[in-house]
């Protein structure tokens, strides 16, 4: 919803104080974002973000990639079972979780097991698809976590099959823990790849299920996310601190 940016663009006019938006994904383009374009200034949370609403942005916007704090574990190979993937996110049509289980399925001569962790308005339909691709038993719907750093630490390999994102936070957290990867070719997994290979066309089934066997096959994924492409939390808390002293100091 955008009703928030609605809602300090007017109390902004009214008591002529300027206000800030950080725009988190890539919205609807549409009548929704007008405010943004009265915005004293717009933070967007990735190259991407920024380009996609690029006609609704004032002339004073800039881009502060969203980070998360360090770990307080990394990643073994020896703490997690083998061929044990992981998704994290919430469970909604664009976040492609029905594309890994129908790959997933047709692996089905592999031993595998996939732990989803999230909830969302899809969860029922992607329960009720995995009993009728006949891998229920295993493939297991977590719910929401609030311990999902231990949850990709058990883990061998975090899927990622989005079909689109602002910024990929749950990638994030997976290249900062140091867990292999398989991400879709999207924008927002790019600009922090800093390159398409090895990404995985979103939405294709056979190219998800070779990815999968390739990983499972040699153990470690074909794109390779370095962790110093991810952004600090230091670093985005003193961009953005400086964007809002320079605003009060006029």
């Amino acid at each position: 919803s955008r009703v928030p940016a609605w809602i300090a663009w007017r109390t902004s006019f009214k008591a002529k104080i300027p206000w800030i938006y950080t725009a988190h994904a890539c919205y609807s383009l549409n009548y929704g974002l007008i405010p943004l374009k009265h915005a004293r200034h717009v933070i967007c949370v990735s190259e991407t973000v920024s380009h996609h609403i690029r006609d609704f942005l004032p002339h004073a916007h800039s881009v502060i990639h969203i980070a998360l704090p360090e770990p307080k574990t990394k990643w073994d190979p020896q703490n997690s079972e083998r061929n044990r993937f992981i998704f994290v996110g919430r469970l909604t049509k664009i976040k492609g979780l029905d594309i890994v289980i129908e790959a997933l399925a047709k692996l089905k001569d592999e031993k595998w097991t996939l732990d989803v962790v999230g909830d969302g308005p899809e969860r029922k339909d992607l329960e009720s698809l995995t009993e009728k691709l006949g891998i229920s038993d295993r493939v297991f719907f977590k719910g929401y976590s609030n311990q999902v750093d231990n949850c990709i630490l058990d883990s061998s390999c975090l899927l990622f099959p989005s079909y689109t994102e602002g910024m990929p936070l749950a990638l994030v957290r997976g290249v900062q823990i140091g867990i292999p990867v398989i991400a879709s070719n999207i924008p927002s997994v790019a600009e922090i790849a800093g390159s398409k290979e090895g990404l995985i066309p979103a939405g294709d089934i056979s190219e998800w299920t070779k990815a999968i066997f390739d990983f499972m096959v040699k153990g470690e994924p074909a794109s390779t996310i370095q962790k110093t492409n991810i952004s600090t939390f230091r670093i985005m808390i003193d961009l953005n601190e400086s964007i809002y002293l320079n605003l009060l100091k006029g």
